[in-house]
């Protein structure tokens, strides 16, 4: 299987060296597939830059059944002891019940509603969605019927986490994953 061509003007690219072969045995075996270093490694400098000092992160938590999104400016606005509070309180909750808490920043809403128009993680939204992309991805999951990608940035600092012990909203489907080397955890 070759891999997709660059086209020179993209902010984003595939890894030349992706092993399209091995992620399609992958996922016919296993119904996933986590990719290393998907991304060339230009973009995936670019992504990561993105990652670690432009997206403005939403601190994201579950009380019980509700799901909670407090944006930067919210946070902000809670002040340091507020916050501390606000962790130990998830914390005590994790001990047990399921509980998650980290940093997200929500691209498909985010890219809809024009919000941080300058943001590079808007380009990776296009990019996931291009058809070049989108091509690629059918052809290693076998799933023709592909028409988009959603996703979602996600940040877990230290403390932060999924503690999974009943995941009512847990799912038995097919997915695939792309990660490439732009790590991002601080």
């Amino acid at each position: 299987m070759q891999n997709p061509d660059p086209v020179p003007d993209e902010p984003i690219r595939f890894n030349p060296a992706l092993d399209l072969e091995a992620a399609t045995r992958a996922f016919a075996q296993r119904g996933r597939v986590r990719i290393a270093d998907v991304l060339d490694p230009l973009s995936a400098a670019r992504l990561y830059g993105c990652l670690e000092a432009d997206v403005p992160w939403s601190l994201t938590y579950n009380e019980g059944q509700k799901n909670v999104f407090l944006d930067a400016a919210a946070l902000q606005e809670r002040g340091e002891r507020k916050q501390q509070e606000l962790l130990a309180s998830i914390l005590s909750r994790a001990q047990g019940h399921f509980q998650y808490l980290f940093r997200s920043y929500p691209m498909v809403a985010a890219y809809l509603q024009g919000r941080d128009p300058e943001l590079f993680l808007h380009h990776a939204f296009e990019w996931l969605n291009d058809s070049r992309t989108l091509e690629v991805l059918r052809r290693i999951t076998g799933i023709d019927a592909l028409i988009k990608v959603n996703a979602q940035a996600t940040l877990y600092r230290p403390g932060q986490s999924v503690k999974i012990v009943d995941d009512p909203k847990a799912s038995n489907g097919k997915a695939a994953r792309m990660r490439s080397s732009a790590r991002c955890r601080r």
